[in-house]
């Protein structure tokens, strides 16, 4: 098992980069590119309100490819849209 540094992307809720060992651990298929969720530790969250849960793999935000743990932060009350892998179906994810 290798050692994970989870990176904070709302209060709550932690994710790291897709790499190879990340994708063994996790299970994610091969191919499959982004940042997968370690964390939401409130349900109260944003991403907890969506329904995104740990495992699930953010592949796109705003319509771009997510391959990387930067987010820009976006005001209270903006909609996001986010694209996510789950058990390897993928879902649009709308919230404001």
């Amino acid at each position: 098992m290798t050692s994970t540094s989870y990176k904070n992307i709302w209060p709550g809720v932690s994710v790291v980069r897709v790499t190879d060992d990340i994708r063994k651990e996790a299970d994610i298929a091969k191919g499959l590119n982004g940042v997968v969720i370690g964390l939401v530790a409130d349900p109260e969250t944003p991403a907890g309100v969506a329904g995104l849960r740990p495992g699930d793999v953010i592949v796109e935000m705003n319509g771009k490819s997510k391959k990387d743990v930067s987010f820009k932060v976006n005001r209270k009350g903006t909609e996001v849209t986010v694209g996510v892998s789950r058990e390897e179906r993928e879902d649009i994810v709308r919230k404001t």
